[in-house]
């Protein structure tokens, strides 16, 4: 976009109509944030990003202050962008959820409400859950997270695993 700033994690969410959006992560000030700009095409942007969401929540700020890897997920007709916050590194790396309103611009952050807790994070030997996808079962009945977390919660040596559920 026109900030010319490092960005990472970039996805496309597809409203009706075809508008398009970009959503990516971005450092602004301290933090690494989530951004979203409009598209003109599925690879040009077309406008000024803005700001979707800040690491705001203590849950969010373990290791660093992050909120990235923003995925689009629409269930039960509701318009969610799934998250990953904290440091990648941390047994704390978690998911978050914004979800849209309905009411309002898609850009626009005060339509979007923010999840004041993780949406799915550690459990067991499962740590450092993050960066998450979704997609149906091979028979297409079942809803499916894939994602990744710590190969050893014991001993990080930035390895992880990739890890999918229903």
């Amino acid at each position: 976009d026109g900030s010319n700033g490092w960005a990472i994690d970039g996805s496309i969410l597809k409203m009706p109509e075809n508008k398009l959006y970009f959503l990516f992560s971005s450092w602004d000030a301290n933090f690494q944030n989530m951004f979203i700009a409009p598209m003109s095409d599925p690879w040009t942007i077309s406008g000024n990003r803005t700001l979707l969401s800040a690491p705001t929540y203590g849950w969010e700020r373990f290791g660093l202050p992050i909120n990235e890897g923003p995925q689009v997920l629409i269930h039960e007709g509701k318009l969610h962008i799934i998250y990953s916050a904290s440091g990648y590194w941390t047994h704390q790396y978690a998911l978050g959820r914004l979800t849209y309103d309905g009411v309002g611009s898609i850009m626009n952050q005060n339509s979007w409400t923010k999840s004041a807790t993780p949406v799915f994070q550690q459990a067991g030997d499962i740590v450092g859950t993050g960066h998450a996808s979704f997609v149906k079962s091979p028979d297409g009945t079942e809803d499916w997270i894939v994602y990744h977390a710590h190969h050893d919660r014991d001993n990080w040596q930035d390895d992880r695993d990739i890890l999918i559920q229903q």
